[in-house]
C-alpha cells in the first residue's frame, strides 16, 4: 500500500498541469527584489541597473545566450518579470525560438490557456517578409498565455521601433497575481 501511495504521489507531481507556481528558471516569482535578484545572480545573471520599482539583469536563460530580465516590484515585493530574448538574428530564428519557448512552457505549465498564433490571408509557406508585414499591420500575431496556480506567463513576439525582422524580439511576462495589486493588459 505504501508503494502504491508513493507511486501515485510521485506521478501527480510530474503530471503537466499539476500544482505549479509561476517561476523563472526554477525560481518562484516572489520575495523582495534584493532576495529575488540574489537568486538570479547565483544562477549567473549580472545586475545592470536599478530604476524606481524595477531592476534589470542580464544572463543566459531559457536555452538562450542573451536574455534581459526586468524585475517588477511594488511595496518591496516582486510581482512580475519581463524577460527579453535578444539573440534572434533572422525571422526564421525568431519564429523557431518562439515555438521552442512555447513548447518548454507547455511542458511546465500544460497547454496554453489562450493563444493567438496566426497570419491572416497567408499560406503555410508564406515568406518571412510576408509574416513580418502581417505582424506589423496587426494582421498576424504570435502569443500564448499559460496559467499557473498563482498567476500566468505570457509569451509574445514584439515589434519595436525600427521595424525590421531582425529588430523583432520575444518577450515573456511572468506574473504572480497574488503579489500584484493592479494590472493593465497583463503588465503594469
Amino acid at each position: 500500500m505504501k508503494k502504491l501511495l508513493l507511486l501515485l504521489t510521485s506521478l501527480a507531481l510530474t503530471l503537466p498541469g499539476a500544482a505549479q507556481k509561476t517561476n523563472f528558471e526554477g525560481i518562484e516569482i516572489d520575495g523582495t527584489p534584493d532576495e529575488f535578484c540574489a537568486l538570479l545572480e547565483a544562477e549567473g545573471f549580472e545586475r545592470l541597473e536599478e530604476e524606481d520599482d524595477a531592476l534589470m539583469l542580464a544572463g543566459e536563460a531559457l536555452g538562450q545566450d542573451e536574455c534581459v530580465v526586468l524585475v517588477h516590484s511594488e511595496a518591496n515585493l516582486v510581482y512580475a518579470l519581463t524577460v527579453g530574448v535578444m539573440e534572434c538574428e533572422s525571422w526564421d530564428e525568431l519564429e523557431d525560438t518562439y515555438f521552442d519557448l512555447r513548447d518548454a512552457l507547455e511542458g511546465e505549465y500544460g497547454a496554453p490557456a489562450d493563444a493567438a498564433e496566426y497570419f491572416d490571408n497567408l499560406d503555410a509557406d508564406a515568406s518571412d517578409a510576408a509574416k513580418f508585414a502581417a505582424l506589423l499591420s496587426r494582421q498576424g500575431e504570435l502569443s500564448a498565455w499559460f496559467s499557473s496556480d498563482d498567476g500566468y506567463v505570457r509569451l509574445s513576439v514584439e515589434i519595436p521601433d525600427g521595424y525590421t525582422p531582425e529588430s523583432c524580439f520575444i518577450t515573456l511576462y511572468y506574473c504572480n497575481e497574488n503579489n500584484a495589486e493592479f494590472e493593465e493588459d497583463g503588465e503594469e
